[in-house]
């Protein structure tokens, strides 16, 4: 696979989405809004229970961090808890062409590889 490193992309969450799926999550692991809160706050890191129902409904989104700790929590990776719709932009600056996230992130991954490795030899 080549690296264009010339493609510009949109990214856009899902937030409805996203949310439908940490509530599916959450339910997956036999836990309630308030006993997931609880795993936040003695994880020292205060989570109300309030801000859960407003992540689960899609009228907000948790924090990078948060989505570290769930994704640990719940032995995945940030990507399957997230839902997002990615675009390849057009050459009038708008977004044309709906790519699968799959797709955007083994470019990421390989990019990442090749500005790390040069002739062979990796750092």
């Amino acid at each position: 696979m080549s690296i264009h490193t010339n493609i510009d992309w949109y990214v856009e969450i899902n937030q409805v989405a996203t949310g439908k799926r940490l509530r599916e999550m959450r339910l997956a692991h036999h836990m309630t809004q308030q006993q997931l809160a609880d795993v936040f706050t003695n994880a020292r890191d205060f989570m109300s229970r309030r801000a859960i129902i407003r992540a689960e409904t899609g009228r907000g989104l948790f924090s990078m961090p948060h989505f570290k700790f769930l994704a640990v929590l719940y032995g995945c990776t940030i990507d399957e808890l997230i839902v997002a719709n990615v675009f390849r932009i057009g050459e009038h600056g708008e977004p044309d062409q709906l790519v699968p996230a799959a797709y955007l992130l083994s470019y990421f991954f390989n990019a990442v590889l090749e500005s790390v490795c040069v002739k062979g030899t990796c750092f």
